[in-house]
């Protein structure tokens, strides 16, 4: 009986579940202490030697010269461009607020691949993409005091961008692990995100 709930799986989705919510009041207590662009270099960089640290042992193999525009994307995107967008967006937003918004990323990762991957969009991710839509839409304008939030829309443009990350990764996914994918990424965002040395 407490089989399935001692089990690795389940064990690492209830870890995956608690560090991803501990994020978004963690981003709120770091860009009090460090600003968006420290903060958003040091995630990156820590992260990256985590993963080439880990690499070896993990047997992550070298990328292929022909993915290298597809993992150029993912790390503009996933990483770079997530980090700052979020990490600027929660100076004004709640962390809850940023947890919700984040939350549609999905929707836009189903929207390209219907567009570009030639995925099936069926009557409930249409359905589930429009609720969550309109939900995002209810979160921004009740952010504002005059009903809108400029903070509320760079969360947004966030979950945009992650959701391009998810798209473009899925045709890696076909050739490498799911840690290769997310060390190649990370390794790519953290290069991205060098200009932000300075303010670091």
């Amino acid at each position: 009986m407490s089989a399935p709930i001692a089990s690795p799986r389940f064990l690492a989705l209830v870890g995956t579940v608690v560090l991803w919510a501990s994020a978004f009041p963690a981003i709120r207590v770091g860009i009090d202490g460090l600003g968006v662009a420290a903060l958003s270099f040091l995630r990156l960089l820590i992260a990256a030697f985590a993963l080439l640290a880990v690499a070896p042992f993990a047997k992550v193999r070298l990328p292929r010269r022909g993915d290298l525009p597809l993992i150029t994307l993912c790390g503009a995107t996933g990483m770079t461009a997530y980090q700052v967008l979020l990490n600027w967006g929660e100076v004004h937003v709640e962390a809850g607020t940023a947890s919700l918004l984040i939350a549609i990323a999905p929707v836009f990762s189903v929207l390209l691949g219907s567009l570009f991957l030639g995925e099936r969009l069926t009557r409930t991710i249409v359905v589930g993409s429009v609720v969550a839509l309109a939900g995002a839409a209810v979160v921004s304008l009740a952010e504002g005091t005059s009903g809108f939030s400029v903070s509320a829309l760079v969360v947004l443009a966030a979950a945009v961008v992650q959701g391009v990350y998810h798209f473009a990764s899925k045709p890696l996914l076909r050739h490498y692990t799911g840690l290769e994918v997310a060390t190649y990424a990370m390794v790519a965002g953290t290069v991205f995100a060098l200009p932000l040395i300075p303010a670091t």
